[in-house]
């Protein structure tokens, strides 16, 4: 027993020894082959913006017509395996953020336990949106894409509500 605790504490110490000494050298290139081979592929980049896939989608603000430029959902698992859809459809200023963790099913679901929504504008400060509703008309887990609509009524302390309806949003993939 005694000989293993030793064995195990030589062992931690030439680890943290070796990584420390790796960490204090300067970081030299071993083959001055690769860098002009890294470079030529950035110089040839033509394409280096970041590009949206457009999207189907719209949606009224106030009364006024709001379309989103773009559009994703991204899941997350939880440890229990509980998934979590993250939908945010922006125009490059405004940001709106639905947050799904039901059945994945079509159907309607009104915000509160595993719906919610806000809105970030330009502010920085978001609307919280507590009254409204998504109605998914396509959740397909298969070809990984959903379509809905929905309506919400936010708010943000000292601005005048937001209320979007006739919101929508057609075949965003993840």
């Amino acid at each position: 027993m005694k000989s293993m605790k030793l064995f195990v504490k030589m062992f931690c110490c030439v680890s943290i020894l070796t990584f420390l000494s790796a960490c204090s050298r300067p970081q030299q290139s071993s083959d001055n082959k690769t860098e002009p081979l890294q470079q030529k592929r950035v110089a040839n980049n033509k394409d280096t913006g970041l590009k949206y896939k457009e999207i189907e989608a719209d949606a009224i603000v106030n009364d006024s017509k709001w379309k989103p430029l773009t559009g994703n959902v991204n899941v997350s698992v939880t440890q229990d395996h509980k998934k979590h859809y993250a939908i945010m459809l922006t125009d490059g200023v405004n940001n709106v953020i639905l947050t799904y963790s039901g059945k994945e099913t079509t159907g309607k679901v009104a915000t509160g336990d595993s719906f919610s929504a806000s809105v970030l504008d330009a502010t920085g400060i978001p609307y919280i949106c507590k009254n409204g509703f998504i109605h998914f008309t396509r959740f397909d887990t298969v070809e990984r894409k959903m379509s809905a609509q929905f309506q919400l009524n936010c708010t943000k302390s000292g601005s005048s509500p937001l209320n979007i309806s006739n919101a929508s949003f057609k075949d965003l993939s993840w």
